[in-house]
C-alpha cells in the first residue's frame, strides 16, 4: 500500500509559528481522510496498470494481424508454388506419355525390321539353297557334255589343211581319201561315216588355213 506523505511550503513574510500550527493540524487530519487519499492513489495506479494491459493488449492484437497477414501471404505463395509444381507435373506426365508413344512406335517399328530380316534371312537361305542347286546342275552338265565329248571323240576325226575347193565336195573329198586308206569302197565308207563338215575357228582366221573338217562315224 502506497503511503501518502505531505510536505509543507513555507511562503516568503509566512509566520513560523502559523506554518506549525498548519502542520500540526495537517498531521492531525482525520482517518477517513487518509484513507480516501490512499483510496485515490491506488485508483491511480490502477488505471495505469489497465492502460498498460490495454496498450499490450493492443499490441499483441496488432502482432496477431501481422502474423495472420505473413501466414495469409505465404499461404498464398505456398498455393502458387504448389499450383506451379502441379503444372510441372502435369506436363512431365505429358512428355512421359509422348516418350511411352515414340517408345511403343520404335518398338513396332524394331518388330516390323525383324519380320522383315527374318523373311529376308529366309530369301537368302533360299537363293543360297537355289544357287547351290544350280551349281550341282551346271556341274552335272559339265562332267555330262564333257562325257559326251568324249565318247563323240572317240568315233571322231579331224583332217587338218584339206584344201577348200568350191568345184569338189569336202565330204566326197574325205570319204573317197578314206576308202583308199582302208582299201574299201567309197560307197561302203559313206555308209560307215554320220557327219563330215568344216569347223570356223579363230586360228583358221587368224593364220589364213584351211578350217578344220571333223568326220563322226556311225559307230566306234
Amino acid at each position: 500500500m502506497s503511503t501518502l506523505s505531505v510536505k509543507s511550503s513555507k511562503k516568503p513574510g509566512s509566520n513560523p509559528s502559523s506554518t506549525a500550527s498548519s502542520a500540526s493540524s495537517s498531521a492531525a487530519a482525520s482517518p477517513t481522510q487518509t484513507k480516501g487519499l490512499v483510496e485515490l492513489t491506488q485508483g491511480e495506479q490502477q488505471t495505469k496498470e489497465l492502460k498498460a494491459s490495454l496498450q499490450m493488449f493492443s499490441d499483441i492484437k496488432l502482432n496477431q494481424q501481422h502474423i495472420e497477414t505473413t501466414i495469409s501471404l505465404n499461404q498464398d505463395k505456398l498455393e502458387n508454388k504448389l499450383e506451379e509444381i502441379n503444372q510441372q507435373i502435369v506436363s512431365l506426365g505429358n512428355q512421359v506419355t509422348e516418350i511411352s508413344q515414340k517408345v511403343q512406335e520404335n518398338a513396332s517399328q524394331i518388330e516390323q525390321l525383324d519380320k522383315k530380316l527374318i523373311e529376308n534371312e529366309k530369301d537368302l537361305k533360299r537363293l543360297e539353297e537355289e544357287r547351290e542347286k544350280d551349281h550341282e546342275t551346271v556341274k552335272l552338265y559339265k562332267e555330262a557334255t564333257l562325257i559326251l565329248e568324249m565318247e563323240r571323240a572317240s568315233h571322231t576325226l579331224r583332217f587338218h589343211n584339206v584344201q577348200e575347193d568350191k568345184d569338189v565336195e569336202t565330204t566326197d573329198l574325205i570319204e573317197q581319201a578314206l576308202a583308199d586308206f582302208l582299201d574299201t569302197e567309197k560307197s561302203q565308207m559313206s555308209q560307215e561315216i554320220d557327219q563330215i563338215y568344216r569347223v570356223n575357228s579363230s586360228f583358221a582366221r587368224k593364220n589364213k588355213v584351211p578350217r578344220e573338217v571333223h568326220v563322226f562315224f556311225v559307230r566306234r
